[in-house]
C-alpha cells in the first residue's frame, strides 16, 4: 500500500475505542487530522515544554501546540519555520483520557534522525497487537514503566503515537504494553525504573532508563537492555546518512561488538537476555557487569558519555576509560564470583557462562596486559590453592584467580562495625565494615593497637592507642590508578585534634586557628571542614596566598571583569596569579569543579594559552622566563642557600607543605606567589586525569620544543626550571595536550604596575 497523507480542509475525528467488558484496558486515542505530525521530529504543548536545542537535535522540527506554529532547532536555539506552520495539512495525536497523557507522549528527547532516508519503507500496519519482552541492566523492578513510541519511517522520528505497559513482577523484568496501533513498522521502546544491582545483590538507589531502537515487522517480542542502549543513538546518526534501518543496525551492533571485543557473532540485541545458557546471554551479562562495577557511582553520567561517544564514528576512542574498566577485573575472579553469587540468590533463571567473556573483555580493554588463567578445569566451584597467598576458583570450567580474602571470608555473614576475625582458609585478618556492608583486609595497626579496625564508619575518630599510649586517628587514603580507597590507624596529628575539638561551621567560614603543638601550623576553617591552611587545598581562597609584604598592583580583564593582582619583577610586569578566562568554554577546572578554577586558575591546552591573554598581555615565551629567572637569582644571592631553595623565591608563603619533602613553604620574596594548581592530562592516559595538585606547579610558555612538546617553567618543592617533554629531569610529559596554569606577562610597552 503507497504511503498517502490526507489533506483535508476541515477537522476529522475519528475516535477508537476499545469493544468488550474490560474497556479500561484501551484508551480512547482521538487523532485530529487538521496537521501533519509527519513533517515535525516532536510535539509539544507549550513551548517551555521544548527541549534543549544541543547539537544533536540541530535542524529537528517540533510543533507547538499553544502557539499553533513549528519551530526548529538552530544553533542553539528553537526558532520559526519561515511563517511559523509545517503545513496546511499537519496532523497530531492525543490521548483522550488524560492531558498528562498526551504530554508525555511528545515531550522529552527527540529520537531523530533529522534527515528523510528514501531506503525506508512505508507500508505497515499493527492492529490490536500486545509487544512484550524483557527489560534488563539487571531486572527491572515491578511498576517500572515501559513506553512504545511510534516512529516516522522516513525520519525515525516520533509521530505522537505511545503506548504505555509496565514491567509485571519483580521477576526477569517481563513486560507487555497491550492494545499497540501503528501505521509505521519502527519503534523505540523505552524503560524507566530501578533495576536489580548485580553488584551489590541489591536494588538500585535511582531510577534510570534505557531504550531500544526495533523493527516490529513479524515479531512480537522485544527486549530492552544495555547493548541496545548503547547502539541505539549510532543507529539513528546511520540511518541519517540514508544507510537502510537493518544495515544500519547491524553495523552499530558490529562496531559495538568490536569495541567491546565480543566478535563478530551476535546481532538483534534486543533478543538478548541476561537469564540463559547462550552465548548472546553470557556476552549480555559480562558487558552488564564491567560497565556497572566500574561505573557503580554515575552509571547514567558513563551511559550517556560512551552513547556521545560512539554516535558518529562507531568507535570507543575515550583510552582513560577503557584501561579503568579494564583495570578493575585485571584479577577479578573474587569479583566476578561475588557478583555471580548476587544473581544465584535472585533465584529467576538459568546464568550464564559470563565469568570468561568478562576476563576476556577486561584484559582486552588493558590492552591485552593481563592475568587470566585459561586452564580447563571439571571441579565446577572448588577453591584451588596455588601457594604463597594464591588461589584459583574452577568456574564455568575455567580456573579463575581469587584472592585470600574471598577464600577466607566465603559465606561469612555480618560482623560489628570494626570487627576483627582469622581467615579460614589461611592467618590473615579481616574488618569488618558497616558502611560497605563487607569483610576488609586489615592493617598492622588495625591488628595490634587494640582499636579493632578503622571503617568508613569511624572515619575521624581519635582514639588512644593501649599499646603505646599514642594518639591515633582513623583516616581513608587513596591509590587513585587502581581505584581504591583504604581506611587506617594513622598518628593523630594537630589538626585531627582541631577537627576533633574546634567549631567549623556557616558562621566560622574564614576563621584561622594557630596550631596546638607548633605555632607556625594554622588551619583554616573552609566549606568542607577544617583544613591544614598550610597544606595545599582548593578549600581556602586564593586571597590568602598572597605575601602581605608586596605592593601589588592590579589589572582588569575587559573580557569578563575579572580582577587580577600584578608584581614588578625586575623590568618585567607579570600577573601574581593564574590566568582564569573561559571564554566560549575554554580551558579546564581542577577535578572539573568550577570553584576550583576560583582558586588555582585555569588549565589550558598550548594551541589555546597562545592566544589566551587579555589586550596588552601576552604568553610569555621560553626567553622571557628566562630573563624572570635571571632578575630573581639576583634576590636569591642574599639568601642562605642550604636553608633556602631558588623555588622558595616563587612559591607562596603558604600551601606548599608536602610530607614527602624536606623543603615546605617559600618565601614569595618577589611576589610571583605561584601555588601547587597541578595539571590535566600529565604523564600518561593511566593517571588520574587531573593530578599533581599540591605537589606542582607549571606555566606555559609560548615556544615549541617540537611538534608534541613544549617548554613550561616548572616549579617543583624545592627546584624551579624550564623544561620540556623528554628532559631527563622532566618529572612529566610537556606535551601541547597537556593543561598547564599560564601566567601572562605585559607587554614590552609598559613595564609599570598601574
Amino acid at each position: 500500500m503507497a504511503y498517502t497523507k490526507f489533506f483535508l480542509c476541515i477537522s476529522v475525528v475519528v475516535m477508537l475505542i476499545a469493544c468488550g467488558d474490560n474497556s479500561s484496558s484501551a484508551d480512547a486515542i482521538v487523532i485530529d487530522t487538521s496537521f501533519d505530525v509527519s513533517e515535525s521530529d516532536m510535539v509539544v504543548a507549550t513551548k517551555d515544554d521544548l527541549p534543549a536545542c544541543t547539537d544533536k537535535r540541530d535542524g529537528a522540527i517540533a510543533y507547538v501546540k499553544d502557539k499553533k506554529a513549528a519551530y526548529i532547532c538552530d544553533n542553539g536555539s528553537w526558532v520559526l519555520d519561515d511563517d511559523g506552520k509545517l503545513s496546511s495539512s499537519s496532523s497530531k495525536t492525543k490521548s483522550s483520557s488524560s492531558s498528562d497523557k498526551a504530554k508525555s507522549s511528545s515531550s522529552g528527547k527527540s529520537f531523530s534522525s533529522a534527515k528523510e532516508n528514501s531506503s525506508s519503507s512505508s507500508e505497515f500496519e499493527i492492529n490490536d497487537k500486545t509487544i512484550s519482552g524483557v527489560a534488563q541492566k539487571g531486572p527491572f523492578l515491578a511498576q517500572s514503566v515501559v513506553k512504545i513510541y511510534e516512529l516516522n519511517p522516513k525520519t525515525l522520528a516520533k509521530t505522537g503515537k505511545v503506548f504505555s505497559g509496565k514491567v509485571d513482577s519483580n521477576g526477569d523484568g517481563r513486560f507487555k504494553v497491550p492494545n499497540v496501533e501503528l501505521s509505521s513498522s519502527y519503534a523505540l521502546l523505552e524503560v524507566k525504573g530501578k533495576f536489580r544491582n548485580e553488584v551489590t545483590g541489591e536494588v538500585s538507589s535511582n531510577d534510570i532508563t534505557l531504550y531500544a531502537l526495533v523493527n516490529l515487522e513479524d515479531r512480537k517480542e522485544v527486549n530492552i537492555n544495555l547493548l541496545t542502549h548503547l547502539t541505539y543513538e549510532r543507529i539513528l546518526y546511520l540511518f541519517g546518512t540514508g544507510v537502510d534501518f537493518a544495515k544500519a543496525k547491524k553495523q552499530a551492533e558490529s562496531e559495538f561488538s568490536k569495541a567491546f571485543y565480543l566478535g563478530n557473532e551476535f546481532e538483534n540485541f534486543e533478543d538478548m537476555n541476561i537469564f540463559g545458557d547462550g552465548k548472546e546471554s553470557a556476552a549480555l551479562l559480562a558487558v552488564s557487569v564491567l560497565v556497572l562495577y566500574y561505573a557503580r557511582t554515575d552509571l547514567v553520567g558513563f551511559l550517556d558519555t560512551f552513547v556521545d561517544d560512539f554516535r558518529k564514528d562507531g568507535t570507543w576512542d575515550d583510552e582513560t576509560t577503557k584501561y579503568k574498566v579494564g583495570s578493575k577485573f585485571e584479577y577479578g575472579g573474587s569479583i566476578l564470583e561475588r557478583i555471580r553469587n548476587n544473581i544465584v540468590d535472585w533465584k529467576m533463571g538459568p546464568i550464564p557462562k559470563f565469568v570468561m567473556y568478562a576476563s576476556r573483555i577486561g584484559c582486552r580493554l588493558l590492552g591485552g596486559y593481563c592475568h587470566v588463567i585459561v586452564t580447563e578445569c571439571n571441579d565446577e566451584g572448588a577453591f584451588i590453592p596455588e601457594g604463597n597467598d594464591s588461589w584459583n576458583l574452577c568456574r564455568d570450567s575455567i580456573l579463575f584467580g581469587v584472592s585470600a580474602l574471598f577464600v577466607d571470608t566465603y559465606g561469612w555473614t555480618a560482623g560489628t562495625d570494626g570487627e576483627l576475625r582469622k581467615g579460614d582458609s589461611t592467618e590473615h585478618f579481616y574488618k569488618y565494615d558497616e558502611v560497605l556492608k563487607e569483610w576488609n583486609h586489615v592493617s598492622w595497626n588495625d591488628r595490634i593497637l587494640g582499636l579493632n579496625g578503622c571503617t568508613v564508619k569511624r572515619e575521624g575518630e581519635v582514639g588512644l592507642s593501649p599499646k603505646d599510649d599514642s594518639y591515633y586517628v582513623c583516616t581513608h587514603t587513596a591509590d587513585f590508578e587502581l581505584g581504591l580507597v583504604l581506611y587506617v590507624w594513622k598518628k593523630a596529628q594537630e589538626i585531627d585534634f582541631i577537627r576533633r575539638d574546634e567549631k567549623c561551621e556557616s558562621e566560622n567560614i574564614g576563621r584561622i586557628v594557630a596550631g596546638i603543638d607548633t605555632v607556625t601550623n594554622k588551619y583554616y576553617c573552609s566549606t568542607n571542614g577544617w583544613v591544614d591552611f598550610m597544606a595545599w587545598s582548593f578549600s581556602v581562597p586564593k586571597e590568602f596566598r598572597f605575601n602581605p609584604d608586596i605592593d601589588y598592583g592590579t589589572m582588569i580583564d575587559t573580557r569578563d571583569g575579572k580582577k587580577y593582582r600584578t608584581v614588578n619583577i625586575g623590568e618585567q610586569v607579570w600577573m601574581a596569579e593564574n590566568l582564569n578566562y573561559a571564554g566560549d568554554g575554554i580551558g579546564h577546572c581542577y577535578d572539573d569543579v568550577p570553584e576550583n578554577c576560583e582558586v588555582g586558575g585555569r588549565l589550558y591546552k598550548w594551541d589555546v594559552a597562545k592566544n589566551v591573554c587579555p589586550e596588552g598581555w601576552h604568553l610569555p615565551s621560553k626567553e622571557e622566563f628566562e630573563i624572570l629567572f635571571s632578575a630573581v637569582e639576583l634576590v636569591y644571592d642574599e639568601y642562605d642557600k642550604t636553608q633556602y631553595s631558588f623555588a622558595d623565591m616563587f612559591k607562596a608563603t603558604s600551601g606548599w607543605k608536602n610530607v614527602n619533602s624536606n623543603w615546605t613553604q617559600g618565601l614569595d620574596k618577589v611576589g610571583f606567589s605561584a601555588v601547587p594548581a597541578g595539571g590535566k592530562h600529565i604523564e600518561t592516559y593511566r593517571q588520574p586525569e587531573y593530578n599533581l595538585a599540591g605537589y606542582l606547579a607549571f606555566f606555559l610558555t609560548s615556544t615549541e620544543y617540537d611538534e608534541n612538546s613544549v617548554y613550561i617553567m616548572l616549579l617543583e618543592s624545592d627546584k624551579a626550571s624550564i623544561v620540556f617533554g623528554i628532559d631527563i629531569d622532566a618529572p612529566v610529559d610537556a606535551t601541547k595536550n597537556s593543561g598547564y596554569s599560564v601566567r601572562c606577562l605585559k607587554d614590552a610597552a609598559s613595564s609599570v604596575v598601574p
